[in-house]
């Protein structure tokens, strides 16, 4: 005849933990107090675009607006904020040009300069961070935030200009 230990176990009734199925599940909300950790640095407006220098963004078809970036003016300072030329072309070919930030982390964006008749930047008086529109009729600066400037496996950080530059070149060969 053996004595065998008494074992005790306890059940916890922890409600169960729902699992993210992709890091991009969270993408449209942010927390309203990351924006006050950090600095805006200054940013001094790049030369004018010019044709050779843009990039073609690739959109949704449905799409009417074609989208460029200026491979030059694309940088990545140490606030984290992604700057760009951004040009807008409708379909009759005129076009908006715009110098603006990114803030992955906040899902936001701001509108430095707008490009002027004369090939130059006029700058805003009191550029404001913004958020970027999903539900919009050419949401172009969603799926610039979304798909192109926020790293993919981070996506509160930016991509670096040179990884930048190689998805927005590798997105238009698919």
């Amino acid at each position: 005849f053996s004595i065998l230990p008494v074992v005790s176990s306890v059940v916890s009734a922890a409600p169960p933990v729902k699992q993210r199925e992709s890091a991009l599940d969270d993408f449209g909300q942010f927390d309203e107090s990351k924006g006050e950790q950090w600095k805006e640095l200054a940013a001094a407006l790049p030369a004018f675009p010019s044709d050779p220098d843009l990039i073609a963004v690739r959109m949704p078809v449905t799409y009417t607006l074609k989208v460029y970036l200026d491979e030059k003016s694309i940088s990545l300072a140490e606030d984290g904020i992604a700057r760009f030329t951004l040009v807008i072309e409708s379909t009759s070919g005129s076009r908006n040009v715009f110098f603006e930030g990114y803030n992955c982390g906040t899902r936001e964006y701001k509108t430095y300069a707008f490009g002027a008749s004369d090939k130059t930047f006029e700058p805003v008086k009191k550029p404001k961070w913004e958020r970027v529109p999903y539900y919009d009729t050419n949401a172009f600066r969603y799926q610039l935030l979304r798909y192109y400037v926020c790293n993919p496996n981070l996506l509160s950080t930016a991509l670096s200009p040179r990884d930048l530059v190689h998805r927005l070149k590798s997105s238009m060969n698919e």
